[in-house]
């Protein structure tokens, strides 16, 4: 007489490639939104005498924060929707999400400095030469003033503007990639498959 009873298997691939983009637009999304929330609140309570110094340093500190949090929420909807069985391979699909983040950035970043530069080009042509000689002449006096204003700064400054810049883009970037791959790991939910399957036992 045949038997029947039940197997649960864990249904496992590769890489879920829906679940990682749906991680970046998930990232952009929440990015974009309270990323223009904050540049509202500061130029709100900002104070007109308020130094530029102060300034940076709170739009930079909202910024790391903002990034973290909106990695991490991404690496955890990735972590969900791809489904995987083991946290190690979360941690891939949470790596893979942060390059693909990352390399999303840089192509908006150069088209949208394509896009500007291409504007200008298609204005100087429209206004003609003139126009074109004025816009030489003003970007040329614009080079000239900024190597004259980093002239006047000495090489230590310089340097420690550089250092500071690097650092804060190095942590920036470390803590978002702790936040993808942490997020996706610990929201692992393995996708389960139930079968049915058919003993027969041998005659007797």
């Amino acid at each position: 007489m045949a038997e029947y009873r039940t197997e649960v298997a864990f249904a496992r691939r590769r890489f879920e490639w829906g679940a990682i983009w749906g991680g970046v637009f998930c990232f952009i999304a929440i990015w974009t939104v309270f990323g223009a929330l904050g540049l509202a609140l500061f130029a709100t309570v900002v104070q007109p005498g308020a130094s530029k110094f102060d300034m940076g340093i709170g739009v930079g500190i909202y910024s790391i924060v903002l990034t973290v949090v909106a990695m991490f929420i991404a690496g955890s909807a990735t972590g969900r929707l791809a489904g995987v069985p083991t946290r190690l391979d979360g941690f891939y699909h949470g790596l893979v999400l942060y390059g693909l983040v990352l390399v999303c950035a840089f192509v908006l970043a150069s088209l949208g400095g394509s896009f500007l530069l291409g504007s200008a080009a298609a204005g100087n042509a429209v206004t003609g030469g003139a126009a074109a000689e004025n816009a030489a002449t003003a970007a040329q006096d614009a080079v000239n003033n900024a190597a004259g204003t980093l002239g006047s700064y000495s090489r230590p400054y310089l340097l420690n503007m550089l250092t500071t810049l690097g650092w804060g883009g190095f942590i920036t970037l470390f803590l978002a990639f702790v936040a993808a791959v942490t997020g996706a790991a610990s929201s692992v939910a393995p996708r389960v498959v139930e079968r049915d399957v058919r003993e027969i036992r041998p005659a007797a």
